[in-house]
């Protein structure tokens, strides 16, 4: 069986996403997280997702906000630069990460 790939990017990944990869998983999919922190609520991400944690979102300050956007969606491009052989999901945290759609 030759399983569908993806590569899902949100800085902070909570229960929503959560459920949206299991199902994925549980559909037979084989995906990648890239995000700076997981908060589940009532169910935990499948063990069988790998994943890149990247920097943390910071938001108590604008600056440290833009900053940890910045920095997430920098190293977000540089990831999946290194494997763009697979589907990819931008999600919209942070804002800028759907910038790299145009590039992938």
């Amino acid at each position: 069986m030759n399983s569908k790939k993806y590569i899902f990017i949100v800085q902070v990944t909570r229960q929503l996403s959560i459920d949206i990869l299991n199902n994925f998983i549980n559909e037979g999919a084989e995906i990648e997280l890239v995000t700076g922190i997981l908060e589940p609520n009532y169910a935990s991400l499948d063990p069988c997702i790998k994943v890149k944690y990247f920097n943390r979102y910071d938001n108590t300050s604008t600056f440290k906000r833009m900053f940890t956007w910045s920095l997430f969606t920098f190293y977000s491009f540089f990831f999946i630069l290194f494997r763009s052989r697979k589907r990819i999901d931008l999600i919209t945290t942070p804002p800028f990460i759907v910038f790299l759609g145009l590039f992938f």
